[in-house]
Order: structure tokens, then sequence, then C-alpha cells
């Protein structure tokens, strides 16, 4: 279940929370907003335009708007009907890569005690109109394991996350006008009706939140465990184990990239001869049970070694073998034994995260993983490399009340939201449950956010800047692009002034329609003078995207050269024919862009391709 260990997902919050006072992060300054009457929160999302709105969901219909840091006294919409009952109502809300223009806004809700729904709304003002049921009849099942992580990919597709208790657990997949992608992974009808045919991926206990890497498009997929919290790196087509794989996933498994102990710490005893032994600097340890189920980046305390140089605190930097694992640790060559290893108590329900996404905080925290966790009031942040391994998990603030998920602000700070704000933690109307995090670095520098993001080809899109701190005189920032010609920038100059450098301003972004079936890419450079130059990386999908056919074909001496469009990780096989009726494989392959490119050494007069998607 979700947050329930304390009563489901959203029932009684904070009869079983493990509060702490708050530690407030080195170089970090925290304040909160005060939202009167807001209870029930689900998701926090901010609108990707330049109004400065926080779109705040409650489980119990409604969303409001927090703008320039006032909420608003109407609400943007109150969805009926919708069904509230443990872990549903409305769960989950994501904007549409081309909001600029068309103002949509998508929402994973219950409407009932067996089904849920994607619906559509336009922002017109700050008034939601316009409803549109774009998906109808999604499988639920009375309160639990629903799941309800919706977002939009780097394809322009909707992915939502529907939990074990609901017929079929996994990461679904829809145009954005609610129809069915030809390439999903497993459909087996051409009419799009069959129930595989929207799944994107398997296995899902229950996925109650994911997002979209901004750097990589990757998707991550936060899943409410019973025994293991677990976070998942997810491709197309793979399988997580379902309910009764949490951590102890076999071959032919992806495993969690993070993970932790339901509702406790975890300890491990270590072998009392070579249980831990150091050279150059690496120290292995040996743990008395056959699989430890650590994970790289995970956080362990080494405690009670005879030789008290491996005692401490450190990331695991590798597994070599299910009963492993390594830290880089500073030491002479040495060997000992006992003792015990102990990971971080983090708390009893994964629930919200995101990838931290401006320059207003230090480089080392760009990129970062920030996630949730409500059973215990931490906010936690991993780091990762650049292949997407984790190298660390700990915490970056505690003390949150019951936080239920966070998002990267258009003035770069971290905001993060607490489920109820009915007074259990003071009277209402009291700061919180929102809680801002700025740098405290006062140099000045550009703050750009996000500084990665997607759109749609045709369409508008933008970033925000804004300055740490206030000039001496005006700064002038220059817009100049540094590759990537389709897209183009409609304003190429912003002025700050002592007044005015804290309020982010927009650059706006154009993605011009192609006639090729691929993503456009460009970075473009912003500078100042005396100022670090900072990039902003765009990718525009195609709106005719992940459509399967054969781009071009050429032949020249004997040899067929085919370029073929599909969408990363698409396992294609290509046939060949002299007749039309007897086809024989030359070549299975996996593309890992959009296209791929086949060469064919054949002599015969008369020669027919075909390719087929086989997952």
């Amino acid at each position: 279940m979700l947050p329930g260990r304390i009563l489901g997902l959203f029932g009684v919050f904070g009869i079983a929370l493990k509060l702490h006072s708050a530690v407030v992060p080195a170089g970090f300054a925290v304040s909160t907003i005060p939202i009167p009457g807001v209870t029930n929160i689900t998701d926090i999302e901010w609108a990707p335009d330049n109004s400065q709105r926080l779109f705040i969901a409650s489980q119990l219909g409604q969303v409001r708007i927090v703008k320039e840091g006032v909420l608003l006294p109407q609400p943007f919409l109150s969805i009926t009907p919708f069904y509230e009952r443990g872990e549903t109502g409305l769960l989950s809300m994501s904007f549409d890569p081309d909001f600029l223009s068309n103002g949509y806004v998508y929402f994973c809700v219950t409407t009932g005690p067996h089904e849920q729904r994607i619906i559509r709304y336009q922002a017109v003002g700050d008034v939601g109109m316009n409803r549109f049921d774009l998906v109808s009849g999604l499988p639920s099942q009375w309160s639990f394991h629903n799941g309800g992580g919706l977002g939009i990919g780097p394809d322009g597709r909707i992915y939502l996350g529907i939990g074990d208790c609901c017929g079929g657990s996994g990461i679904l997949r829809f145009n954005l006008d609610g129809t069915l992608p030809a390439l999903n992974p497993f459909r087996t009808t051409s009419s799009g009706t069959g129930p595989q045919d929207r799944l994107w991926a398997l296995g899902f206990r229950n996925p109650f939140r994911l997002c979209f890497q901004p750097e990589t498009g990757s998707l991550w997929v936060n899943v409410a465990g019973s025994i293991y919290e677990q976070i998942f790196l997810v491709n197309r087509a793979e399988n997580a184990g379902g309910a009764g794989r949490e951590n102890n996933q076999p071959t032919g498994y992806i495993t969690p990239r993070i993970k932790y102990r339901t509702g406790s710490a975890e300890t491990k005893g270590l072998a009392s001869i070579n249980g831990a032994v150091r050279s150059n600097n690496l120290a292995t340890f040996t743990t008395l049970a056959s699989a430890h189920g650590f994970r790289k980046g995970e956080k362990i305390i080494i405690t009670g070694v005879a030789d008290t140089s491996f005692n401490g605190a450190d990331y695991v930097y590798s597994v070599p073998t299910p009963n492993t694992f390594t830290f880089r640790q500073t030491g002479s060559d040495a060997s000992s034994g006992g003792g015990t290893a102990t990971t971080l108590h983090i708390g009893t329900v994964v629930t919200g995260g995101t990838f931290y996404n401006s320059t207003a905080f230090p480089p080392e925290y760009h990129g970062n993983y920030f996630f949730c966790d409500s059973g215990s009031s931490h906010l936690m942040r991993a780091t990762l490399d650049s292949g997407n391994e984790v190298t660390s998990v700990d915490y970056f603030y505690s003390g949150v009340t019951s936080v239920i998920d966070v998002a990267t602000g258009p003035d770069g700070a971290l905001y993060c939201a607490g489920f109820n704000n009915d007074g259990l933690y003071g009277p209402i109307g009291s700061l919180g449950p929102l809680y801002r995090f700025v740098h405290t670095n006062t140099s000045q520098r550009l703050i750009v956010s996000p500084k990665t993001f997607f759109m749609a080809e045709g369409g508008v899109s933008l970033c925000n800047v804004s300055l740490a701190t206030a000039p001496a005189a005006d700064v002038t920032v220059t817009v100049s692009r540094d590759s990537g010609a389709s897209i183009s920038t409609t304003n190429e100059m912003l002025t700050f002034t002592p007044d005015n450098y804290a309020r982010p301003q927009p650059i706006y972004f154009r993605a011009n329609a192609d006639a090729d079936p691929y993503s456009s890419r460009a970075i473009f450079l912003l500078s100042a003078p005396g100022l670090e130059t900072q990039e902003v990386k765009i990718r525009a999908f195609d709106r005719d995207g992940g459509v399967f056919r054969f781009v071009s074909v050429s032949r020249s001496s004997a040899v067929t050269r085919m370029e073929l469009a599909a969408e990363p990780n698409v396992f294609v096989g290509l046939e060949s024919s002299t007749d039309l009726r007897n086809w024989q494989s030359v070549t299975n392959a996996t593309l890992t862009e959009e296209s791929i490119t086949f060469l064919h050494t054949n002599s015969a007069s008369q020669q027919f391709y075909r390719a087929l998607p086989l997952r």
C-alpha cells in the first residue's frame, strides 16, 4: 500500500509518522508558504509558462493555484464525479508540452470504485475549462494499489502507472489524443482494444509517481512496496517483477536503482574472517547473508569491525557478488572481520520525485534526483554519474510534514508539499505545507530554469531567467544558438535592473515542424558580461514520430541501404524475399535512437524487404 502504513496512502495521515527536528542542509535556507485550508495534496506542478503559478492537486478533486507566492481564492477546477477512498481520488497531473499554445492540463482521477480516467482540461486564465475525458475505463480496485503516476514523455506521449490491484500492473502509454501508439510493445490487436495493447512496461506493485529525466529522457518510477520501497529506471517492455519481487528480482527482470527497507533500517552481519578487506584504497565487505540486497550508491554504516579503520559511513561503490559490496576507502591495506552493515532508515513509503533542473543551486546539485517519503517526513537526495548509475543516496532535509511531492520552480528554488494541512501539526493557516529551498550562495550568476526541457515540433516553449543577486547596474543577457538550426528563439536579449533582477523573465523558443519523423535538438547559450555562460538544452519531439516505416531505400553495387524509423529500444527484424511469399531473416536489431540503417549485400535482380517490430 501507499502512505498508509498510514491507513492507505491518503488515510489518517500522521498517526504512524516518525517526525524529525528540521535540519537545514549546509548552504541552504528554507522557508514555508501558507496555503490555508488546502488538504490532501497529491501532486504539485509548475505551469510551463511565465505566470509563476504552482498548481496543487488535492485527492478530494480540487486543483488550487499559488500565484507569485499567494494562494488564489478560486479553485482552478473541481472534478466531479470523483471517488475518494484510501488511495483513490485525484492522483496526479501533467502539462501538455505545447501548453503555451493550447493550455492543456491532464489529470489522473478515480471516478468510481472500479474506474480511473485520464481527463484533460484547458487553462483559460486561472480557471480550468472545456473538460474532455481522454481515456475512460481504466482499472481501479476500491482503495489500494491504484498507482496513479502520470507524465508526458520526451516522445510526446502520456505515461500512466497502474498498480497490481487493478487487474495487471504496469506503465500504460497513450497518444495525447487518448489513442494508442502503434508501437506499444505488447500490442496484440490492430484495433488497439486488447488489454495488453496499452502497456509499455510491466510489473509495478504501486507506481504512485513517475517522472522523466530532463537530460536523458529516461523514465523513473517510484513504486511503493510492502517490504521495500523501490525506484526504477524503466525502458520499453521491461518487467520489474510485480508484488512478489521487491529488491529480489531474478535475471530477466529490472532491479531498482534505489531501494530501502519499508519502515526500518536493515542490518547485515559481516563475516568474522576477512569480512572487511582493504586493498589499494578499495574496501570489500562480505556479509554473512548470501544476498545482502544493497544497491550502488546506497549509504551503509559499518560498525563493530575489529579493525576500527573500516568503521564509518559511506556509499556503496560496487556490488561484485550478491554477498559482497565495496567502498572507496582511503587507508593502508588491511583485513579484519566481524561487525555489521546497516542501511539508512529512510521511511515507510516512497512518494513523489523530481530531477533538479536549474542553475540556481551549485553544479553538484544539477540533475540530482530528489524524492519524498511521506511516512518519515524525509526529503531525500540522490546523485548520479554520467552513466545514470546512482552514486549516493542521503537525507537532504528532515522535518517536512508528510511530504508528498517535490518540484523545481521557475526561480530555481526547490519546492515540496506535505499531504495534509488540516491542523494535525498546527492550526490551519499556519506556515506550510509548502516548503521552499534556496541556496544561500550570494555570488552573482545567471539562474536558468528549466535548463533542459522537452517541447513539440511546431510549438513554442520557454525557460525562465533571473539573477542571483541585485546588480549594481543594469545587466544585459544575450541568447545565441550553439547548435540545432530547426529551433529558434524569439527574444535574443533580456535586461535586468537592480529592481527586477529576481523576477524570472522568459526566453521563448520555437521548434519548426519538419518533414522527417525524428526529434529536433538544440543548445542555446546565455551570456552576460562577467558571468558564467549557461547552456539551455532543448529536445522537440516530432508529432509524427514513433511511426514504423522505411524512410529511405537505395541500392548500389549489390548493396541495399535501408533507413528504418521507429523509436528507441524497439526490437526489429529485417527479412528479405524474391517472390513476396518466402521470407528469410536478414538480421535482428534493437534501435538505440529513433532510426536504424541496414546494409544488405545481395546480388539478386529482384529483392523485397520487410521489417517487423518484434517488441
